[in-house]
């Protein structure tokens, strides 16, 4: 192998190792939201869920963004693919909440669909924002 096309193979590896650890972060943040969604009220819940898909978003720009080498492909795979897996996360666990909810016998039923796609705006707005820079 050159000595040049070390970094780009380094750049793939760092790339889809990257799509990895978003992927496995996003099934945690969504388990995680589960106790938030059976005690809060919406208003409380939405800004949570913005809170950590902003904070995602910003993890996921950061590893995207300086990860050199990559072609546009790449990133519009990223952008598509971290969110697609956000949104089945939260939209299965958001579920789930509510079933548990019916069990314990709690009101609070939300929405799975709205926390879902709160969730993916938020992830999405960092990297929208700086789109186009280096």
């Amino acid at each position: 192998m050159k000595r040049s096309q070390i970094p780009k193979e380094m750049n793939k590896i760092v790339y889809w190792m990257s799509l990895l650890v978003l992927t496995i972060s996003n099934f945690f943040i969504a388990v995680v939201l589960i106790p938030f969604l059976l005690a809060l009220s919406p208003l409380q819940l939405y800004l949570i869920v913005m809170l950590l898909g902003g904070i995602m978003g910003m993890i996921f720009n950061h590893l995207i963004k300086d990860i050199e080498h990559i072609e546009i492909r790449h990133h519009l795979f990223a952008a598509f693919f971290i969110p697609l897996i956000g949104v089945i996360d939260l939209f299965i666990v958001v579920n789930l909440a509510n079933r548990i909810a019916k069990v314990l016998l709690i009101t609070v039923q939300t929405d799975a669909l709205s926390v879902s796609l709160v969730f993916v705006a938020s992830f999405l707005f960092p990297y929208v924002v700086t789109a186009g820079k280096k």
